[in-house]
């Protein structure tokens, strides 16, 4: 039950949307920090760090809002997300949609200076002790052309994601999930990015570990690794 828990605790919005999967609706704030070295940069490296805050309306809505910003270098506010969510009660395989709207208000390079529509749907369910998780959706833009590469949390304006994850118990109070994704960006380039999350939880506090690894064909924005933290409150 409590590595069930965790799981439906993380959450993935615009910006984040390849780590975390969606969660039911609640009421809650949190920041998530990594470091990211992409080899579209140079492998460089970047700090990004993000706020968000969600709210729940009649236990099946949520709206949520990421603030997220660059701290390499100076800082630089990237692209700001607002999303909305439906999560039906006591529903088989525990599905989530979401609708997520990426604004253009980052500077450059944190930004992808374009507006990006994200339809999302992830699903839970257990075998044995092994908790997994699906969660599939895409990335749309109205422009065409690719306005600019956000170094921060890159994508493109017209592609697909499907992520397959496990979860299972560690020790008391820790447990771990492996991810395995697939993203087809611009419809001409799939890029394969694992994952490893550490979990715990303690009362209405939930906090994460996570790094990340990105490879794909010639010419993918994603190419690089990462690692970084998760923290939120709940109430």
């Amino acid at each position: 039950m409590l590595l069930e828990g965790l799981l439906g605790a993380f959450l993935i919005s615009s910006q984040y949307r390849e780590f975390f999967i969606q969660h039911s609706v609640q009421n809650g704030f949190g920041v998530i920090s990594f470091f990211s070295a992409r080899k579209i940069d140079d492998y460089s490296g970047n700090l990004a760090v993000g706020g968000f805050v969600e709210a729940e309306f009649i236990k099946m809505f949520g709206l949520r809002v990421d603030v997220p910003a660059q701290l390499s270098d100076k800082f630089l506010l990237s692209d700001i997300s607002a999303t909305v969510k439906f999560s039906p009660v006591d529903i088989i395989l525990s599905p989530t949609l979401s609708l997520t709207f990426e604004f253009p208000t980052g500077s450059s390079p944190a930004t992808s200076d374009m507006l990006v529509i994200n339809p999302n749907l992830s699903i839970r369910f257990d075998v044995s002790i092994i908790k997994f998780s699906v969660f599939g959706g895409g990335n749309f833009s109205p422009r065409r052309d690719q306005a600019s590469e956000n170094i921060l949390f890159p994508h493109t304006g017209n592609e697909f994601y499907l992520f397959l994850g496990g979860g299972f118990p560690i020790i008391p109070f820790l447990n771990g999930e492996v991810r395995l994704g697939a993203i087809y960006e611009d419809m001409q380039r799939f890029v394969f990015q694992p994952q490893l999350h550490l979990y715990t939880s303690i009362s209405f506090f939930t906090g994460s570990a996570f790094f990340f690894g990105a490879l794909g064909q010639e010419g993918n924005i994603r190419q690089g690794y990462g690692a970084g933290l998760y923290l939120s409150l709940s109430f």
